[in-house]
């Protein structure tokens, strides 16, 4: 049948791009349909929507953003102490997970302990001041020079009668069999009359 002037001519309602092969074009349609996506509605958030595979989906994963939730579990492993996320869900780096202080100190044995000793002066030695342990901490045998440290506090002259105040660490050595902690290089620092004044921290298992 021949037809003259202007027609119009009924398509397919069903020839629209999310009923063709994405990278597919029909009759001038490229479609965006794609068989291959894998997300489930567990993977999306809570009250999101997303298409997958040419079907609707709505979220379920709770959003934990901002939000401080208590563990589950806290337990030993090696030096580690590993603590359970509580439950699935999307966490930030403003989330929190809350253990209870006495459930570390429980749960996990090998957590280390900081003993402060303040103010501690150290012998009149002009060459290296030293200080014996073995009465503030029972244990001292265990430790090593890796469990000390020290921080300066005062250092006096008596050749001057000046002072000098630090709050910086300085380099010592420790004797486990006597407990005694050994300051490096002082003499260097303040000539041959001094005495050494310091916070000592001992870090144990």
């Amino acid at each position: 049948q021949y037809l003259s002037g202007t027609q119009t001519i009924k398509g397919d309602s069903n020839l629209i791009a999310a009923n063709i092969k994405s990278g597919v074009s029909i009759f001038g349609v490229t479609g965006t349909y794609t068989s291959d996506a894998n997300a489930a509605a567990g993977n999306i958030l809570k009250d999101k929507t997303a298409y997958v595979n040419g079907s609707k989906i709505t979220g379920t994963m709770a959003n934990k953003s901002g939000a401080t939730v208590a563990a589950t579990t806290v337990t030993e492993s090696g030096t580690n102490a590993l603590i359970s996320i509580p439950a699935n869900g999307y966490y930030d780096t403003s989330s929190k997970i809350s253990v209870p202080i006495e459930t570390i100190k429980n749960e996990v044995s090998s957590i280390s302990k900081v003993i402060s000793l303040k103010n501690m002066t150290f012998s009149n030695n002009a060459f290296n001041p030293s200080l014996n342990i073995s009465s503030y901490y029972s244990d001292y045998a265990k430790l090593t020079n890796d469990n000390i440290i020290v921080e300066t506090i005062q250092i006096w002259n008596t050749d001057y009668s000046s002072y000098l105040e630090t709050t910086g660490t300085i380099s010592h050595s420790y004797n486990a069999s006597t407990g005694t902690i050994t300051m490096q290089g002082t003499r260097i620092m303040l000539g041959y009359n001094q005495s050494f004044k310091a916070n000592v921290y001992i870090i144990s298992n």
